[in-house]
């Protein structure tokens, strides 16, 4: 019998599924990536008997301060979790696979929000209603946040209600596409520091005869060298000379610089040298945002990994202001939920992760469609899923993935480019064409179209 059967009977149970956050796939299989360690049988019943139910007895005590975080349940919403609970933990009475999803969206409100080019779009689950509803309001683009807080504010009325948050986001990939990045320092091995200018000799539009390669993110003059090499397989030929990182300190000072990407030969066999100077560079220039290659791409082409490191660099401060701030209004509301933000692949990640790795959020906007895609295709034809085109139209662009039986298509992480740049992070296969809701078309005197 499963620990939720077990317990379903008790009203303290309930409680419990409203304090801790436990995501249950009963059935087929037990997603160990996504599930809580606290929904194992065994760990649940542990924690049940040695410190949940205690808390609970002595919280219900008259005058007792409420759990940290959260307010006294109503006995609607006591109720409301016992008869999803005791639906959930009859597991042989279930039909394939049951989700009881976000635990403390049982007793509060599931809020999605998407920052668009010219709306910000939300979806609030009210699970205790069961109600969904959705609405928009004009994106800012000067501070996102302000309009995640006016559409928020509009659509919940009691903000401490909010128990989940998901968000998507472009702000990211809007720095990156109207070049408004920070400036980036690039340190790289002594004796290649032109990889990153020289790039690759394929060209990406064969028939255009003034076809011109992007200009770098990272002009050549701001590409400095290390004196440091690690071989091939990892091992140390010259070791770190931290005397040279003298130089680049002073620079950074004296510029004023926020970012630095590291990118040394062979970092992926042996991530040695680029974390000593991580260490060294936030030890003599504090609040300096530093993004190392192996952390982005671990692996070889040293090209690709410059690149993508250099991405997260030029964005990170821009998503960090952001998000910071973000986080800080919402606490100002009493909003008890701790944000998530959508990952390029699909999946989320709190601020602190999107904060240092942006760049795996670089898509976190047009993915949210295509997770729609995945829920719409897995319930579809017994459950057993089916293929599908997601379509999404934006104010400024429109977003096309497919969904196919087996789920998700991925882009191979070394044929992904953006705008002519290759990322070598998981994203999710998407098309984006410049025209939406908002786009002009016309026909000029031949008859051809502009958009």
């Amino acid at each position: 019998m499963s620990a939720v059967g077990e317990h379903a009977e008790d009203p303290r149970f309930a409680a419990f599924y409203g304090l801790l956050v436990v995501e249950w796939r009963l059935g087929e299989r037990l997603d160990a990536e996504i599930t809580s360690a606290l929904a194992q049988e065994n760990r649940v019943k542990q924690a049940l008997r040695d410190e949940v139910f205690p808390i609970l007895e002595d919280r219900s005590r008259p005058g007792a301060p409420p759990l940290a975080g959260y307010h006294q349940l109503s006995a609607e919403r006591i109720e409301k979790i016992h008869r999803t609970v005791l639906f959930a933990g009859d597991v042989e009475a279930c039909d394939g696979t049951v989700l009881v999803h976000d635990a403390v969206a049982l007793t509060m409100i599931q809020l999605g929000v998407d920052i668009g080019g010219t709306f910000t779009d939300f979806v609030v689950v009210d699970e205790t209603e069961e109600r969904t509803s959705s609405g928009k309001v004009s994106s800012t683009p000067a501070n996102p946040a302000e309009g995640v807080l006016a559409g928020l504010q509009h659509l919940v009325s009691e903000p401490n209600d909010i128990g989940f948050i998901v968000h998507g986001t472009t702000v990211g990939l809007n720095s990156f596409l109207e070049r408004k990045g920070t400036r980036v320092l690039l340190l790289m091995t002594a004796g290649v520091r032109d990889a990153y200018s020289i790039a690759r000799h394929d060209r990406k539009e064969l028939y255009a005869l003034q076809y011109r390669k992007p200009e770098r993110l990272v002009p050549r003059r701001d590409v400095l060298e290390v004196a440091e090499r690690l071989r091939w397989d990892g091992s140390i030929e010259a070791p770190l000379d931290t005397e040279s990182l003298g130089p680049i300190i002073e620079k950074i000072t004296a510029e004023g610089i926020d970012a630095v990407a590291v990118c040394f030969l062979h970092a992926y066999a042996n991530p040695e040298h680029e974390l000593q100077v991580r260490e060294i560079l936030e030890r003599e220039c504090p609040g300096l945002s530093v993004t190392l290659s192996h952390e982005i791409a671990r692996e070889w082409r040293e090209y690709e990994r410059a690149s993508s490191a250099v991405m997260n660099a030029y964005i990170a401060p821009k998503v960090g202001g952001y998000l910071g701030s973000l986080e800080d209004q919402l606490g100002g509301l009493d909003v008890p939920a701790t944000l998530h933000v959508m990952q390029s692949n699909g999946g989320t990640a709190t601020p602190e992760v999107a904060v240092r790795y942006p760049v795996r959020a670089i898509l976190s906007g047009p993915v949210g469609g295509v997770m729609g895609g995945v829920w719409r295709s897995a319930r579809d034809r017994g459950g057993k899923g089916r293929s599908l085109a997601t379509l999404d139209v934006g104010g400024t662009s429109a977003d096309i993935g497919i969904v196919t039986e087996a789920g998700l298509v991925e882009a191979r992480a070394r044929d992904t480019w953006i705008a002519g740049y290759p990322v070598m992070v998981p994203i999710i296969d998407i098309e984006t064409i410049g025209a939406g809701g908002g786009s002009i078309a016309h026909l000029d005197k031949a008859g051809g179209l502009h958009v």
